[in-house]
């Protein structure tokens, strides 16, 4: 199998994640692998968290899913249900 064609999806489920997620994101993207997707769920931040991610949306660069808070397990198990094999 070359490897260099198979899709890596990364799932983040973030709450409140400001302070952190820019530097996240920014580090998946800098990844010399090229096939990746990323797959981002707000659980329900009450910070800038949302405004963050929504810019990257916006850029092509993440997949966006926001919803209420549901606890990190759910929101994974929320974030599999849309990543793409």
């Amino acid at each position: 199998m070359n490897k260099g064609n198979s899709l890596v999806n990364v799932l983040i489920s973030t709450y409140n994640g400001e302070k952190y997620i820019t530097e996240q994101i920014d580090s998946i993207l800098r990844q010399t692998y090229p096939n990746i997707r990323i797959y981002v769920r707000d659980d329900g931040s009450s910070d800038g968290t949302i405004d963050i991610l929504k810019s990257y949306e916006e850029k092509g660069k993440i997949i966006l899913l926001t919803g209420e808070n549901v606890g990190y397990g759910r929101s994974f198990g929320k974030l599999l249900q849309y990543a793409e094999a």
